[in-house]
């Protein structure tokens, strides 16, 4: 998800990260070092702005897109016992709120 959010919005910040994802900072700071380790993607992260230079061998953009999008929500099946995703997909309403927040900034 969060590297869904990276590749659609390249030079996003952890905030603008933050306000794509719904996740918390210390999750999306943990995802993205998840990936250039565990991974193999490369995220050059330039000030405080993040971008993907290189995916790895493991992971796609596409892939990436669709989990931000909710596309790879749904029940899977561990143990034989068919499980429901804990992180069902945004409603559109609350895609509009979390886009207003995060585009919202206060005055200095």
């Amino acid at each position: 998800m969060v590297l869904g959010a990276i590749h659609t919005c390249p030079g996003a910040t952890l905030l603008d990260l933050v306000g794509m994802t719904g996740l918390d900072k210390k999750t999306v700071f943990t995802s993205i070092r998840t990936a250039t380790v565990q991974m193999g993607v490369h995220i050059k992260q330039e000030g405080p702005r993040y971008e993907i230079s290189d995916w790895g061998r493991l992971l796609t953009p596409e892939g990436a897109v669709d989990a931000l999008n909710g596309s790879l929500v749904g029940s899977f099946t561990q143990d034989g016992v068919v499980i429901k995703d804990p992180l069902p997909p945004r409603k559109k309403e609350e895609e509009i709120k979390v886009a207003r927040r995060s585009t919202t900034r206060v005055p200095k």
